[in-house]
């Protein structure tokens, strides 16, 4: 996700804008020959680095991409919105005892979702099964292959329809490929896809 969250200062902190980042490792390695031609060109110079983020990178690929990804994603709310509650929250499982989000959390959490939603819009708005999604509402980083569930789906029986149905081209069962939750807030009902967080409710 591109986010342009806190300015960066000299000791690079956790809670540093994640574009700007970007942006220094694309210049300090010389990576830009490495990046999709097509954006490159698209490009301003001054803006090349951005064809290594998702959101500008993916208009340009042609491949088939089967997308899998929380909007409320734990290293995303923690590394780059620094939001207070999830930075208390271990990263990986067993997961600490849940600390109950602010109100201005959880404002920031869902504002952090929407963002992530309008930004993933383009290759939602895709047609055709070269796109495939699995975008859950739980706040977690890494989701399990097999518990990871949407509307009682798992991450890996919504792959495994993706692919085979397009690589096997049996395109004529009706399925759009798309198993997207849109929620306000992040998932608790569901320990092992989701951290046990608690959530202030947030109007």
């Amino acid at each position: 996700m591109d986010y342009d969250g806190r300015p960066c200062n000299e000791s690079i902190s956790t809670n540093c804008n994640y574009t700007a980042l970007v942006e220094v490792m694309v210049r300090f390695h010389g990576s830009e020959g490495g990046l999709n031609p097509g954006c490159v060109a698209a490009k301003p110079a001054d803006q090349v680095y951005s064809c290594m983020i998702a959101e500008h990178a993916i208009g340009y690929v042609a491949h088939d991409v089967f997308f899998e990804q929380s909007k409320f994603d734990h290293w995303q709310l923690w590394q780059e919105a620094g939001i207070p509650c999830v930075t208390q929250q271990a990263y990986t499982p067993p997961w600490q005892p849940a600390p109950t989000c602010s109100a201005a959390d959880s404002a920031a959490i869902a504002g952090y979702g929407k963002t992530f939603m309008a930004q993933a819009s383009g290759p939602l708005n895709e047609t055709g099964a070269h796109r495939g999604f699995f975008l859950t509402s739980c706040l977690v980083h890494g989701q399990d292959w097999h518990y990871a569930s949407i509307d009682h789906v798992s991450l890996q029986s919504a792959f495994a329809t993706w692919y085979y149905r397009r690589h096997a081209e049996r395109t004529h069962v009706t399925n759009d490929f798309r198993w997207v939750e849109d929620q306000e807030l992040p998932r608790t009902d569901n320990p092992l896809a989701c951290p046990p967080f608690v959530f202030t409710p947030w109007n």
